[in-house]
């Protein structure tokens, strides 16, 4: 958190989180989570009382599906992770079988790929969902907006906002969306050179928004 841009909301687990800086306890992070938009998904992944309990002994149908994942092989990654998990074509697993997982999904979860990896998480979150509840909670214009991503799960939300600043491309569909739209999209000059083309993307919102 301390080498995150400040921020009036912070958003993780692909949506499924939502937390807000300040809080009641003297903690050396002060955060507050969004309780009721937590609790929206509880019906596919269950409630913060299970936050503590391993993912494969958890209730409701995401860990369902990471139950019957797991007994086939896949790779899967739920470390720190809440309300969403990951699954890896990997281990004799093809990206076409993760397709196919993907369509066979129960109604009540959603799925997008971030980093050749496919997200499992409730139908109620996903990035685009939580941008619009916080859109909602400050009446703000989605137009006025600006979003700083890098992947093929950011697309989405990317055609949304008003412009889309990346400081790395990460696949080739995004490649395609920013050979398709140029306007939309800034793609900082170090793209891919870490912290130095963060650093560019961070200027170029403040120079977007004239804060500098």
């Amino acid at each position: 958190m301390p080498y995150l841009p400040a921020a009036d909301a912070y958003v993780c687990e692909n949506g499924g989180r939502i937390l807000y800086p300040g809080s009641d306890l003297p903690t050396a992070c002060p955060v507050t989570e969004d309780k009721e938009w937590r609790a929206s998904h509880d019906f596919a992944c269950g409630g913060v009382e299970q936050d503590v309990t391993p993912p494969a002994k958890r209730e409701g149908p995401l860990w369902d599906l990471y139950r019957k994942l797991s007994a086939e092989g896949w790779s899967l990654d739920a470390n720190g992770y809440t309300t969403s998990f990951r699954a890896h074509a990997r281990s004799g697993k093809s990206l076409e079988q993760l397709r196919e997982e993907i369509a066979a999904r129960p109604k009540e979860l959603d799925s997008s790929f971030n980093l050749g990896a496919a997200d499992f998480y409730p139908s109620t979150s996903g990035k685009v969902r939580a941008a619009r509840h916080l859109l909602s909670r400050w009446g703000a214009s989605a137009g006025d907006t600006a979003f700083l991503c890098d992947d093929d799960n950011d697309l989405e939300l990317a055609a949304e906002v008003g412009r889309a600043f990346l400081p790395s491309i990460t696949s080739d569909s995004v490649r395609a969306a920013v050979d398709a739209h140029p306007e939309r999209f800034f793609v900082a000059p170090a793209a891919g050179q870490g912290t130095a083309a963060t650093e560019q993307v961070l200027r170029a919102v403040m120079e977007h928004y004239k804060l500098g």
